[in-house]
């Protein structure tokens, strides 16, 4: 009797290589480099910021003027504060995820919120700049450190899809521009509707009026 060996040779599946999405993991690095480049924003914004009151608050009496001005630099310095303790507390869960061997992601998180934190610190500092120059309506996120320079164009835009004189060429123009630079087809307005979406307070009618 013959017996009969029967070998069948198994390739094995070749190794799937993953590939890498080098748009996504250098966003970050670029939101750094973007926010630094446009970082000159805070100088001229505190100039700003430093004398409107001045002007804004010329025709009330000496003390109302210095009253109002006070209340106006105080605002800022809060404003300011926000920030920095927003920054802080994102240090920290970069120095988390450090600790805990996630080393790239740790550096990815560290640039978005420092380039956020520029953002957020751009938008106290020359927000109100950035709304004089671009709409003639007084009551907009300009100016606050929890919103970010983008969201805060994004909210005069919107309201410029129904009434287009909320905003001016310059805005246009500059909306325009942050497309561009960070390759959106609507930049602005996406942030605006991110920030509603993560805070829906900020969208709720009445919230500005009572902010400002």
């Amino acid at each position: 009797m013959k017996i009969h060996f029967y070998c069948q040779i198994v390739k094995k599946p070749k190794k799937e290589i993953m590939k890498v999405n080098w748009k996504k993991e250098t966003k970050p690095f670029m939101e750094l480099l973007a926010a630094i480049l446009l970082s000159f924003i805070l100088a001229l914004g505190f100039i700003h910021n430093f004398c409107k009151p001045l002007w804004d608050y010329r025709k009330h009496s000496l003390l109302g003027r210095l009253e109002a001005t006070l209340q106006w630099y105080e605002d800022v310095v809060i404003q300011t504060v926000y920030v920095v303790f927003y920054l802080f507390k994102h240090i920290v869960v970069s120095a988390w995820y450090f600790i805990t061997f996630r080393f790239w992601k740790s550096i990815k998180y560290l640039f978005h919120e420092v380039a956020r934190s520029i953002d957020l610190l751009g938008n106290v500092l020359a927000g109100e700049m950035i709304e004089d120059l671009i709409t003639p309506m007084e009551k907009t996120y300009f100016g606050l450190g929890k919103i970010t320079i983008s969201a805060a164009t994004g909210y005069v835009e919107k309201k410029a899809e129904s009434d287009p004189s909320a905003m001016n060429k310059l805005g246009w123009w500059l909306t325009g521009a942050l497309n561009k630079a960070f390759n959106e087809e609507k930049h602005s307005i996406w942030s605006w509707e991110r920030e509603i979406r993560d805070h829906k307070i900020y969208g709720q009618e009445g919230y500005l009026d009572s902010i400002i």
